[in-house]
């Protein structure tokens, strides 16, 4: 009997990772297109610039690459590399229309590290992990990362008719880039074993994105985008306030955008630092200007669900962490279990970054607790039911038409069991 030569652990619960070699991503990458309300996948060819797609379609894909190791682009007056080569793509449809995507969207590799409970400050990693205690990791930038930033996505740059000599018949979309760093979520995961343990990793991604700003079409018609003040949910992206349309310099339709945050149960501006991390952005209104801008028509207004009056019924903050088993806010169901009296104040809780000194009602200041993630984690009773009515929150409820029509919606929850 031969004896397979893996790694023996002379201690439970150390680190292992896989050699590059065994590591390395040996497939093929699928690209996702999304193109009038089509969505379609295709992969790369070998040995030339074209793509083919996956399914029946009669759609064509090439693209252009860049000359070397790496491209360039400008961020806040830095020059970044991008170790994507692909510069472009082409898609060219059944009616030979083209659509050129050239404007790329990049995200920058970080590195994923030990840290303190506030996702702050870089921790060494522990060399053993001690029993029923939490971890936590999340992305930190990284010097040693050679050319960091890759093309996360291309966008719509042109929309042309080969077929048509006239070459200034064609649609072209405009960009201003906007970069930021945002939270992305949160995992929770349990290691069992020996010494079993938890771990909270909050993700974290920074990326420089092309915002449209205008649209250009044949015959002098242009769309314009305003945009205004700053958002709080999403820090160095603006608020888009008026679409504007335009033919020959004069104006044929003007529409302005309304928008609130929803923080918990209720519309509003946040004022302090928790309720600009728990608040979402929303459409309030949309009120059109006709041509000239002579007039003004009464206002679409729209409502959304904002929850009730129990503790645990409102509008969850972004990566909310008490949720269902298949993503949806449950009112703390999953986390302090059915039955459990949910204290007042307790919204705040799991809000990234707003729990650094605070003890609200029985839950400890260390969240999350081993148990906690556990229960997160739904391993060893915890609880994969649906809080009936409450994935609802946030969702729309009502539009109301300038001439006085009423559209309401109500939702039922989907229920299902595990066998």
């Amino acid at each position: 009997m031969a004896t397979v030569n893996y790694p023996v652990f002379g201690k439970m619960n150390q680190l292992y990772r896989q050699h590059n070699i065994l590591n390395a991503d040996r497939e093929l990458d699928y690209f996702l297109l999304n193109l009038n309300g089509m969505s379609a996948t295709f992969v790369l060819k070998k040995g030339n610039n074209e793509g083919v797609f996956l399914g029946s379609t009669l759609m064509k894909v090439r693209f252009t690459t860049a000359i070397g190791d790496y491209q360039t682009f400008t961020d806040n007056g830095q020059l970044q590399k991008v170790r994507t080569l692909i510069k472009s793509f082409i898609i060219t449809d059944e009616n030979g229309i083209e659509y050129a995507f050239e404007n790329m969207a990049y995200t920058k590799l970080k590195r994923l590290t030990s840290c303190g409970r506030r996702f702050q400050i870089k921790y060494e990693e522990p060399k053993t992990y001690e029993r029923r205690q939490v971890y936590y990791e999340t992305y930190f930038d990284d010097n040693t990362i050679e050319n960091p930033y890759i093309v996360s996505d291309w966008h719509l740059t042109r929309i042309s008719d080969k077929s048509i000599t006239d070459s200034s018949r064609k649609i072209e979309f405009t960009y201003a880039y906007r970069s930021f760093t945002m939270w992305t979520g949160f995992d929770y995961n349990t290691v069992r074993g020996n010494k079993e343990y938890g771990k909270a990793i909050a993700k974290k991604a920074t990326v420089v994105i092309p915002v449209i700003t205008s649209i250009s079409c044949p015959n002098n018609y242009n769309i314009n985008f305003t945009y205004g003040a700053a958002r709080f949910d999403l820090p160095g992206s603006q608020k888009l306030s008026a679409i504007t349309v335009m033919y020959n310099g004069r104006y044929v339709q003007r529409h302005f955008l309304k928008q609130t945050y929803v923080i918990y149960t209720r519309y509003g501006t946040p004022v302090t630092e928790e309720q600009k991390l728990a608040s979402r952005f929303y459409l309030l209104s949309v009120t059109r200007q006709t041509a000239d801008l002579k007039d003004e028509e009464r206002p679409q207004l729209f409502d959304y669900y904002l929850g009730g009056s129990s503790n645990a019924d409102f509008v969850p903050p972004p990566f909310f962490a008490s949720k269902d088993a298949w993503g949806y806010f449950d009112g703390y169901l999953s986390l302090l279990g059915s039955g459990a009296n949910v204290p007042a104040g307790l919204k705040s809780f799991c809000v990234i970054g707003s729990r650094g000194n605070l003890s609200i009602g029985h839950i400890p200041i260390e969240f999350p607790s081993f148990q906690e993630i556990k229960r997160l984690s739904f391993k060893d009773g915890g609880i994969t039911d649906v809080k009936n009515g409450y994935a609802k929150n946030g969702l729309l409820k009502s539009i109301q038409y300038p001439g006085g029509g009423l559209v309401e919606y109500d939702y039922e929850q989907n229920r299902g069991n595990f066998i």
